[in-house]
């Protein structure tokens, strides 16, 4: 139904990866959609960090959820890459090579691990990105609801603006500075890609002790659009690591709405209600 991509021309580590998790997370636990998370971030080990899970804690997990294990087969992008050259893809194979998360809610694709060696250029390279990357959305907004997808930074290939030619819903990533919130609504007016309605603007690790609020920040830079953020939360961070991202989300789900983790799954709760709100804006004027 929707394309939803996590997007930054900022090349710095500001959390876009965990910020994109963080939501296809709390969308699979909090709504009825089908969900798939997928990353264009070849050889990224965080997805497999999150939700490939311990034994010790997998039972526990599943009991809640009531999700079933799912037969392994060759799994994430690496088990489609060949489907997808050969335009072989059907919207009901991709979730053979997903992770399930939450049971009808969230299933993960992992990256692919190591691209082979091959003699082509970079053009050509690139060339087979696109095709593979934009093979599988199309496929995959047929089956899932929503798609969110951790794309690479930067505009400098082809198989990137494609993707974001492609998205019905951009949320663009920025550090929680005024000049880059400026520098981003400058940039916005430089590429096509970016001038169209489907933009939101999310602040990674977002601290909320900072001057720099959103509602301070919009004030100052005249923004007449929403600004939205993900705060800095350790127990998500160590979460990411420890593969049990499913489960901290399960623990702090009923959190007080005044204690930090409360106040993190608002922002996040913010976030997945404008998504939604864009979306089915977009679909109206369509």
């Amino acid at each position: 139904m929707a394309i939803i991509t996590f997007w930054s021309n900022n090349k710095k580590r500001i959390g876009q990866t965990l910020g994109a998790i963080a939501a296809a997370t709390y969308m699979g636990m909090e709504h009825n959609h089908k969900t798939l998370l997928m990353t264009t971030n070849e050889g990224d080990p965080s997805f497999e960090e999150a939700f490939t899970v311990k034994q010790a804690v997998k039972a526990k997990i599943l009991s809640e959820i009531g999700a079933k294990k799912k037969v392994e087969l060759d799994s994430g992008v690496d088990g489609l890459v060949k489907l997808a050259a050969a335009s072989k893809i059907t919207p009901e194979i991709i979730t053979n090579y997903t992770q399930v998360v939450y049971k009808q809610r969230l299933e993960v694709l992992f990256p692919i691990k190591k691209r082979p060696a091959i003699e082509a250029n970079p053009s050509s390279i690139n060339d087979e990105a696109s095709v593979i990357y934009k093979n599988i959305l199309t496929n995959a907004n047929k089956y899932y609801d929503y798609v969110f997808i951790d794309l690479e930074k930067g505009l400098d290939k082809e198989y990137i603006k494609a993707i974001l030619k492609l998205s019905d819903v951009i949320v663009i990533g920025v550090e929680q500075r005024q000049k880059a919130i400026e520098d981003l609504m400058k940039f916005r007016h430089t590429e096509a890609v970016l001038k169209a309605n489907n933009i939101l603007t999310v602040i990674e690790r977002y601290d909320r002790f900072s001057k720099y609020s959103t509602k301070n920040i919009m004030r100052q830079v005249g923004s007449k659009e929403p600004i939205y953020c993900i705060p800095y939360n350790t127990l998500l961070y160590e979460a990411a690591d420890e593969h049990q991202m499913a489960e901290a989300f399960l623990k702090i789900r009923k959190a007080d709405a005044t204690a930090k983790n409360g106040m993190f799954l608002a922002e996040l709760a913010r976030l997945i209600d404008g998504i939604i709100y864009k979306v089915q804006e977009l679909q109206m004027n369509f």
